[in-house]
């Protein structure tokens, strides 16, 4: 139920003896009215501004003059990932690779978990991969990658090679992949049917 300003106030805020809106038009004399006689609530109610209003336990919403369990996954936000309502409450969970942070969070699980993080990044020559730290692991020689791509599962580096242009040698780009672990060793990916890789600037793998 609103205050006088239009903000919102829990009911049960409503005549409590304090004054919780800004413009202290929760409390009144309109307090001192017997309006929730007649009104029968279900669980409690509260006087207002605008009258009597029948309010809920946590977990439940009004009805009327009942409660009904509230479905708070229907709330934006509940949860991180994987909302499941139940009576009166909700529980929060994580698809496969992310671990629960309570009470409605979820963060990525590091595989294998002893590894440390690293780096993947592409310049205008090569592909390189180094620790966080800047100290070097590994590289592939490319030429001008625009577009990449980490498949997590598979550790494996995906990206659109364009081939050295010149007055003679028509530009050719090829989507190409290579293991983190064994970068001296790509291959490429066949040829789409509708559209030329040279035209591609930005991939995206699709985790599902």
């Amino acid at each position: 139920s609103p205050c006088k300003d239009f903000s919102c106030l829990a009911i049960d805020k409503h005549c409590n003896n304090v004054l919780d809106c800004e413009d202290n038009s929760d409390e009144g004399p309109f307090c001192e009215l017997k309006g929730c006689d007649s009104l029968d609530c279900s669980y409690r109610c509260r006087m207002t501004q605008e009258g009597a209003r029948c309010y809920c336990p946590p977990g439940k919403q009004p009805a009327g003059t009942t409660c009904v369990d509230a479905n708070e996954c229907a709330l934006d936000g509940a949860c991180d990932q994987i909302c499941q309502n139940t009576p009166g409450s909700f529980k929060c969970s994580c698809v496969p690779g992310y671990q629960p942070i309570p009470p409605s969070s979820c963060v990525a699980m590091n595989v294998p978990s002893t590894e440390p993080a690293t780096l993947i990044f592409a310049n205008s020559i090569d592909i390189q991969h180094t620790h966080l730290n800047g100290t070097f692991i590994n590289k592939i020689s490319t030429h001008e990658t625009l577009a990449i791509d980490f498949d997590h599962r598979n550790r494996t580096i995906c990206w659109v090679a364009h081939s050295q242009s010149n007055k003679t040698v028509k530009i050719r780009s090829n989507l190409k992949c290579v293991n983190i672990d064994r970068m001296s060793d790509p291959w490429d990916l066949p040829q789409p049917d509708l559209f030329s890789y040279s035209s591609v600037n930005q991939i995206a793998y699709d985790w599902a």
